[in-house]
């Protein structure tokens, strides 16, 4: 049984409890509301059963854009693929076009320099046939046959002349077989550029980018599947509840209020006589139904703090202020939200 204290006057107070609002972070449809304002609730209670159709909705028609966007992504997959082989195939194509042109050239060369080597040896076979066979003295100025030295000339003059010819001619071709390797050069790197620079199209990467969100949503989606209703996660008593079944609830916006039971407290509307900050920390006594407590004022509120206001009489002189009561040395008794209780004040002891 509660002690019994004389406390004079009495002023109204409001039992009150710490309030949190029960929201989700995604839209839902309620289908049923599975309490009521001021019923006790327990950890693991079902609050609110949720319409599970448009999820199921949703999810068929995501699953859909999904399956579009991965038919469209393997088209441009495939010209990309076929693109990249295409000109793979075309530098490839060249490169043993040049390569051919390299060989040819090679045993063009290589004839060149045995054409050389042959009339070489044949300009010193014929000088030495020349000198063997022939006396010295028909090369003198006074041999009377001339002719044979102007026509040995000649022969000297012509073999030299194809011996020149060979010789350009194998060094046209070592210019020619060194622009063709830089050419090979420059076509091998563009070819292996081409493969590790090669990004497909852009569309495509927008299509991964959409998959991913879509693949995020349907997993969000299945998730919610599994919750079909909403739990309490603690006690408390039920309080406003803000939606109703068949509503549509916006992301974030409040389902229900739950009352902390285990933290209560007043809302009391006391006079004030001088500094209102001068009741911070006065003790006070509270009546209850069943008995009286102690409490202790914790702060001085604004005059809008509470919704409450209206329910505190006006006809009162003098300046009043509302301030926030807790208990200060044994527990209250378990009274619903929004009684009204009486809070007197006790003798200032520092006064």
């Amino acid at each position: 049984m509660w002690a019994t204290r004389a406390a004079s006057p009495r002023f109204p107070a409001i039992v009150q409890a710490e309030r949190f609002t029960v929201s989700l972070p995604y839209e839902v449809r309620i289908e049923r509301v599975l309490v009521r304002t001021g019923e006790k609730i327990h950890p693991g209670q079902p609050l609110l059963q949720f319409d599970l159709r448009p999820v199921c909705e949703e999810i068929t028609e995501l699953q859909r854009r999904e399956q579009v966007l991965k038919v469209r992504r393997e088209r441009l997959m495939t010209d990309f693929r076929r693109s990249m082989q295409w000109q793979e195939q075309q530098i490839a194509q060249k490169i043993l076009q040049l390569k051919e042109q390299v060989a040819g050239l090679l045993e063009e060369r290589y004839r060149n320099d045995l054409e050389r080597i042959a009339l070489g040896e044949s300009l010193q076979q014929d000088a030495v046939a020349i000198h063997v066979a022939v006396p010295q003295d028909v090369f003198s100025d006074t041999s009377p046959l001339p002719w044979m030295k102007d026509a040995a000339a000649l022969d000297d003059q012509w073999l030299l002349f194809r011996i020149e010819a060979a010789r350009n001619a194998a060094e046209v071709a070592n210019v020619r077989i060194a622009l063709c390797e830089q050419r090979i050069e420059h076509l091998s790197r563009l070819r292996d550029a081409l493969r590790q620079d090669a990004s497909p199209p852009a569309e495509i990467t927008e299509i991964d980018a959409e998959l991913t969100e879509l693949r995020d949503r349907l997993g969000l989606l299945h998730q919610r599947l599994k919750q079909a209703t909403l739990a309490s996660k603690t006690f408390g008593t039920v309080g406003r509840i803000a939606c109703q079944p068949g509503q549509f609830v916006p992301e974030g916006a409040p389902l229900l209020h739950i009352h902390d039971n285990a933290q209560p407290f007043l809302i009391a509307r006391l006079p004030v006589h001088g500094d209102a900050k001068d009741l911070q920390g006065r003790r006070v006594t509270v009546q209850f139904p069943t008995g009286t407590a102690g409490g202790r004022i914790e702060g001085v509120l604004p005059d809008d703090a509470t919704a409450d206001a209206a329910a505190f009489p006006r006809d009162q002189s003098g300046p009043r202020v509302f301030v926030r009561v807790v208990p200060s040395d044994r527990l209250w008794p378990d009274l619903p939200v929004g009684t009204t209780v009486g809070v007197c004040l006790e003798p200032d002891s520092s006064r």
